[in-house]
């Protein structure tokens, strides 16, 4: 490079190089150096090295015809020359494959539209593979062709046939299954974390950032984050305990080990090995999921406040409910949820205190807001004959 291998315009004599580079240490070389070209992500797919005497014999044609000059001649440097490859199908195959009745004279067109020299003998046709289709290897990627020059709208939507036989059942599936359904029935989610880690036994080489570059060794550094958040925005969540659990490979003792890991309020986090019990003959249908309605979430933090208040006297509790529900609503359209939170008695009275959460779609709300919107349900209570205390 540079000027010394220049072209000026006193330049009599040039030699051209045109090569094909390994496409795997290209790929490893430019991830190393962190740098992408279109040279790069081309040669990294593996190209036929064949290309490389064509795209010599194009620039000295080209250079010929717009410069003149002259010819020295040539010189191929190639180890290891490619070898003419074969493939062969039949027209059974490509039918039986793709759900459609094609002919020997339907193959034979495809072929001859795609350029491939073929001899065919009692319905076999043997393809001499052309040097830059390096894809191309076995009687499949033949029927993809056929497929894709055929058109793949002209291939028939049928079902698949029944399994010869009875599917084997994966004995991890099933108790990871087994477990995850009997943790949800006790009010546990279910949660997914990252498997790298700031520390572990296993160093990653081609690690995802600098902050993590280890496989985990344990599930519970990743429950008691997810723990710590989750129990922030219980009430947001409408939970009165945060009950987690996870799933998931660790990679400790020199062996990859899947593990269940349980954290909650109530109780100390604790994982343990997977264990594989035996499966029944049939496999039992697990229950569907009886959610009926998902709703978005907002990203702005929520505000609660809490309200308590005397009931009128002679108000019998489906009475007063209705009316602090139609109270909670006036005036806000940031009210998300709400729910009773103490009930209280003394002598003939009886006082109530509700939870409020108050949030917004698109901003952050501020004090001066809320305290507005509680204004306004005081004011309302108090016309209903309700005592804030």
């Amino acid at each position: 490079g540079g000027m010394p291998a220049g072209i000026t315009k006193d330049t009599k004599d040039i030699i051209i190089e045109s090569a094909n580079f390994d496409g795997p240490s290209v790929r490893k070389t430019a991830q190393m150096l962190k740098l992408r070209t279109d040279a790069s992500a081309r040669f990294e797919q593996i190209i036929s090295p064949e290309l490389a005497a064509y795209g010599m014999r194009s620039v000295v044609d080209l250079i010929l015809k717009l410069a003149g000059g002259e010819v020295a001649g040539f010189t191929d440097v190639y180890p290891v020359p490619q070898k003419q490859r074969y493939a062969s199908v039949t027209v059974e195959k490509i039918n039986e494959t793709l759900g459609v009745m094609l002919t020997g004279a339907d193959v034979s067109n495809v072929f001859q539209r795609l350029g491939f020299s073929y001899k065919e003998e009692t319905g076999v046709f043997q393809v001499s593979v052309p040097f830059e289709r390096l894809d191309i290897e076995i009687p499949e990627d033949l029927v993809e062709e056929v497929g894709r020059i055929i058109g793949y709208d002209k291939v028939p939507a049928i079902e698949l046939p029944p399994f010869p036989q009875k599917p084997e059942i994966n004995k991890n599936f099933y108790t990871a299954e087994k477990i995850r359904e009997k943790l949800i029935s006790e009010g546990y989610s279910e949660i997914f974390t990252s498997v790298f880690a700031e520390r572990g036994e296993r160093l990653v080489l081609n690690k995802v950032d600098g902050v993590k570059p280890y496989l985990r060794d344990s599930l519970l550094p990743g429950l008691q984050d997810a723990f710590e958040r989750n129990v922030r925005n219980k009430e947001l969540l409408e939970l009165k305990e945060v009950k987690l659990f996870e799933i998931g490979p660790v990679w400790k003792g020199g062996a990859e080990i899947m593990i269940l890991g349980k954290i909650s309020e109530k109780g100390k986090p604790s994982e343990e090995p997977l264990k594989v019990g035996e499966i029944p003959p049939e496999y039992e249908n697990l229950p569907l999921s009886q959610t009926k309605r998902y709703r978005s979430f907002s990203r702005f933090p929520y505000v609660v406040r809490d309200i308590a208040m005397w009931l009128p006297i002679g108000n019998s509790t489906g009475e007063y409910q209705k009316i602090v529900e139609d109270s909670f609503k006036v005036g806000t359209e940031f009210l998300r949820d709400w729910s009773l939170l103490d009930v209280y008695e003394k002598e003939d009275k009886k006082s109530v205190a509700f939870r409020l959460i108050f949030q917004s779609f698109d901003r952050t709300l501020t004090d001066q807001e809320v305290n507005i919107i509680m204004e306004k349900i005081s004011a309302k209570l108090h016309a209903e004959g309700f005592e804030i205390r």
